[in-house]
């Protein structure tokens, strides 16, 4: 029994945007500072929370490095859900991220739900997440969302117990209109190396019996399992293979196949370091197009507006032109002619310039 594939390139399902092609990336720059002693700025642990292709991705740091939790934005009253907390210990050698990893596996994560938007009480613990079994630093666990709920509460507490930082996570008020039907399924026409991907299907919200894997005939690779809910898995795809490949899903007895185009981004800078009222530029190129049709669209995001400028705005968004058939292996042809050793002719360059304020 297999999958419908739909044969669009871009498909909308509630708050989940499934584009032929979208990546966005953050310019950070940095001036000559001055950074207070560790000892003063050391704090127990910091969050920070942000939206990356339909999931909650929320980093808690400690001292010893980060645990982050991926969570579907869209999950609502009812779901049953499956989410992923990843630790990634500090540390410049086996030594230190073995005892780092070890100091972040004492922690314990505590979820709670309210079940009215007016109460100001936490219902009891519906469930506790610890470490001590955790594989590659990646801990996979189901979350059921009873009725009526409307937001869900994250707390992380250390070895001793004590709850050190919590997070809230509020719900959907009204399910979104699902256009999925049960043997469809929706892949975006590209994905990038490295970050998440949203598959759209209807499923029961469970990874145990889902599997993706991209790659050619002589190298294939596991794409990770990040979250899924009953409308869309989402995953993390490999960031050593680039280029049109055959992506392969399978959910129970069902298994689909398609190609996709695994893209990896690359940002270069002439000057790492400027002083005030310097200019350089920035190269941003993207591998890994031959053979897509579907445009892809590449946003840049200054996100340190207050150090530095970026001629065109500090948020701008260019339209990478779909291969057209047949265009690929005459720009190939002619590419080889410019430069024998140029292997990926599908490169698109994008140049920018940037001010040191």
């Amino acid at each position: 029994m297999g999958f419908k594939l739909m044969p669009t390139s871009t498909h909308r399902l509630g708050r989940l945007a499934f584009g032929a092609g979208k990546i966005a990336l953050g310019l950070f720059f940095f001036a000559n500072s001055t950074f207070l002693p560790q000892a003063q700025a050391l704090v127990a642990v910091s969050t920070s929370s942000k939206t990356a292709e339909g999931v909650r991705v929320t980093s808690f740091e400690t001292a010893n490095g980060k645990l982050v939790v991926f969570l579907p934005e869209d999950m609502q009253a009812t779901d049953l859900i499956s989410s992923t907390i990843e630790l990634e210990p500090k540390g410049n050698s086996e030594i230190e991220l073995k005892q780092n990893k070890a100091e972040l596996s004492k922690y314990i994560f505590e979820l709670r739900e309210f079940t009215s938007a007016d109460s100001t009480k936490e219902s009891p613990i519906s469930q506790s997440v610890n470490f001590t079994s955790i594989q590659n630093n990646h801990l996979t666990f189901p979350l059921a969302i009873p009725e009526k709920c409307t937001k869900i509460v994250l707390a992380l507490r250390n070895a001793q117990g004590e709850e050190i930082a919590v997070r809230t996570f509020l719900l959907e008020a009204k399910p979104g209109q699902s256009a999925l039907a049960p043997d469809m399924c929706y892949v975006p026409a590209s994905t990038q190396s490295g970050h998440i991907a949203t598959i759209g299907m209807i499923n029961d919200g469970k990874l145990d019996d889902f599997f993706a894997t991209i790659g050619s005939a002589t190298n294939t690779l596991s794409c990770q399992n990040v979250a899924a809910s009953p409308r869309a898995i989402f995953i993390r795809t490999p960031r050593t293979l680039v280029g049109q490949l055959e992506l392969k899903i399978t959910k129970g007895d069902k298994m689909v196949k398609t190609k996709v185009n695994n893209l990896e981004v690359n940002v270069t800078c002439p000057k790492s370091t400027m002083q005030k009222g310097e200019q350089t530029e920035l190269i941003v190129t993207v591998r890994g197009l031959a053979g897509l049709a579907a445009p892809v669209k590449l946003t840049l995001e200054n996100r340190t507006p207050q150090v530095v400028q970026m001629s065109g705005g500090d948020t701008q968004t260019f339209t990478i032109p779909g291969r057209k058939p047949g265009e690929d292996q005459a720009m190939k042809n002619q590419d080889e002619v410019k430069d024998k050793d140029n292997k990926d002719n599908q490169d698109q360059k994008i140049e920018n310039k940037a001010n040191q304020k």
